[in-house]
């Protein structure tokens, strides 16, 4: 109020001496009292007097500056202010001047001119400014891009005023540089601003935000030590996420960042083995935003953890599947959910289920990448239900689809369908494919060692099938390589007799001379019956006879001898002892067993055989008058006999 009476005591304000000073107290006093317009005004026309005192102008300016500032006129406080730096002489009013308009320049995203009125010269402003105008050039640096800089003078205000809000300011803005640095050593920072933080004002956002980034730092870390396949790294890094994520206090972070905290928490759990805590959050997650777009994959999540080993509540995630299909049936994780419901029900051998699962997934996902799988536990469930027809379709889609993963599992279940349904035609070709396989992969492994794993062998009911239907339909090549698959030959005791017995007579008709005498040495070790090795021993000697094992043959037809005492094969007996006795040279010893033959057995087909060949032998001893006679009976007594061609007769 006395102020007043001294601005006014005169009417012209340059007749007054004092109206200068005093209209600078009565501008301090209303600036004190919060009158800050009034205060501004006072400055104002302070300034635009006719100053005779440079420090009073200099700091008219100064406060005016300031003032405006603070009253968001930033184009005012700009002007004021670059008058004040622009007058002549020195004053400490300029360092306040260069601190407003660093503010100014800051305030309107001109943060070149704040770092270049920072670089220009030592700061001589007031103390109680410092630590904020740092703050804004740290901030400035920062939006230029330029975080060396940044963290130089965050880490400044950081260590000179940590208690003070620009200090926690600094602080979480430095980590937040760490971040996008990409720095090793944010997580540390950020746990020991946490830290530090709790003991200067624990209720304050910023411990939380830090919190935020650190977990999200470690979520990121473990997703891609995972897309690296480096296991061990991504559990540990998502547990140090989890536990940061569960730190958080949500009224302390932007209710943005809630859902998808709960979320990734609830995820980190999982992949870092804490089964039961993720489930629950997971649960809590899916209770409390069922609407949000991560639902559908929160379920997918708990349905896989209630899957694995640890928790294996099937039942639940099944449920969990079924869900994903009836409530979000456009979400990115709709293939996923129903494959895995396919494959919940072939697990708990529900196959008619599993068939109509498989069937939608493929209806609903034409090219899913599970197209090879359901295909095959397709066919392999209709396997089961014996609708084998459709189960060969089935399957044999699945190994075109996918020929190294399926190719062997659906060929033996092919071959199993063939041999059901008794298509011998296709069992065959399915079979000598897969046997070919399993030689391939048998002979890669010898040469590569354990490159592929071997084929499961054919039953062996279903290679014997095939090999006496084949020898009953004359295809006696191929019903040898089946037998011959069936045999034991390092144990042949292993082996059924009649199974020796129909390889060798396969083997006759292909002329494998030596493997009808091994196939037979075999099954005579197993036949008592005086009949069958009669015949064993017949068909013995006759390939070693082929083979001109002469001593072999004739033994062998003397045992077939002592075995059959009479019939036919006792006199195919004989007959090959006159012809083994002929292929060794003793003619005359030929001659008299085709002779003895023809007397004592009577047969339209051996007997004028037997004549034929003692003739033949008769020719060879030089005894034609004999063989003449023999020729003269045969024609007479069996007129029809036709000779054998000489490259058939094996005496010729």
């Amino acid at each position: 109020m006395e102020y007043e009476k001294v601005l006014t005591a005169r009417e012209n304000p340059a007749d007054n001496p004092f109206y200068e000073r005093a209209l600078l107290e009565s501008a301090r006093l209303k600036l004190d009292e919060g009158a800050n317009e009034e205060a501004l005004k006072r400055f104002q026309q302070l300034a635009n007097l006719p100053a005779k005192d440079p420090d009073i102008l200099a700091e008219a300016y100064a406060r005016a500056g300031l003032l405006a500032a603070s009253l968001d006129k930033a184009e005012l406080s700009t002007e004021l202010l670059d008058k004040l730096i622009k007058l002549e002489g020195d004053s400490e009013w300029k360092s306040f001047a260069k601190v407003g308009l660093i503010f100014n320049h800051f305030a309107n995203e001109e943060y070149k001119e704040v770092i270049k009125l920072y670089e220009t010269g030592a700061y001589k402003g007031p103390a109680d400014q410092r630590p904020q105008m740092l703050l804004i050039v740290a901030h400035s640096y920062r939006n230029l891009d330029n975080l060396d800089a940044a963290l130089d003078v965050y880490e400044l205000v950081e260590k000179n005023y940590r208690k003070t809000t620009q200090g926690t300011e600094a602080a979480f803005a430095k980590l937040q540089v760490l971040y996008t640095k990409k720095d090793g050593g944010m997580p540390v920072f950020a746990q020991q601003f946490a830290d530090d933080q709790r003991k200067i004002d624990p209720d304050v956002e910023y411990i939380d935000q830090a919190l935020l980034m650190k977990a999200e730092w470690h979520f990121n870390q473990a997703q891609e030590a995972q897309s690296r396949g480096e296991a061990e790294t991504a559990t540990s890094e998502f547990g140090d996420a989890a536990r940061a994520y569960a730190a958080i206090r949500d009224a302390k972070i932007d209710q943005k960042f809630h859902e998808a905290r709960l979320y990734k928490q609830a995820w980190s759990e999982v992949e870092s083995g804490d089964l039961q805590k993720g489930a629950l959050t997971l649960s809590k997650f899916i209770q409390k935003y069922p609407k949000s777009e991560f639902a559908p994959s929160a379920l997918a999540k708990r349905a896989t953890t209630y899957q694995s080993e640890a928790v294996q509540d099937y039942g639940s995630a099944l449920s969990d599947y079924q869900e994903i299909v009836e409530k979000y049936p456009n979400s990115g994780d709709l293939e996923y959910a129903m494959q895995q419901i396919a494959l919940l029900h072939g697990h708990r051998r529900e196959i008619p289920e599993m068939i109509a699962a498989y069937q939608a997934l493929l209806a609903k996902f034409p090219k899913t990448t599970a197209a090879a799988e359901a295909h095959y536990w397709i066919g392999a469930g209709q396997f089961d239900t014996e609708e084998f027809e459709a189960a060969i379709e089935s399957l044999k889609q699945a190994r075109e689809l996918k020929p190294k993963l399926y190719g062997a599992k659906a060929s033996l279940r092919i071959i199993l369908a063939h041999y059901q349904l008794e298509n011998v035609s296709e069992l065959a070709a399915e079979s000598i494919a897969y046997l070919v396989k399993a030689e391939e992969i048998s002979q890669a492994k010898t040469e590569d060692g354990d490159a592929q794993a071997a084929l499961l062998p054919i039953p062996e009911q279903v290679l014997t099938y095939l090999g006496l239907k084949l020898f009953d339909q004359q295809d006696f090549d191929t019903s040898e390589k089946f037998l011959s698959e069936v045999c034991d030959f390092e144990n042949p005791e292993k082996t059924e007799g009649r199974i020796w017995k129909r390889l060798g007579q396969a083997r006759e008709e292909i002329d494998d001379l030596d493997g009808v005498i091994e196939a037979y040495n075999h099954y005579l070790d197993q036949t008592e019956k005086p009949s069958e090795r009669a015949g064993a021993f017949l068909a013995r000697g006759r390939a070693q006879l082929s083979l001109d094992q002469f001593e072999n043959a004739r033994e062998s037809a003397r045992e077939c001898l002592r075995a059959q005492k009479e019939g036919r094969t006792n006199a195919e007996g004989r007959l090959l002892m006159g012809d083994v006795a002929f292929s060794d040279g003793d003619h005359a010893g030929a001659a008299r067993e085709y002779l003895v033959l023809s007397q004592i057995y009577i047969d339209k087909e051996l007997t004028p055989l037997a004549l034929h060949k003692a003739a033949l032998a008769y020719d060879q001893t030089g005894e034609g008058e004999k063989a003449a006679k023999l020729r003269e009976d045969l024609k007479a007594e069996y007129p029809d006999f036709t000779p054998p061609k000489p490259d058939a007769d094996e005496n010729a």
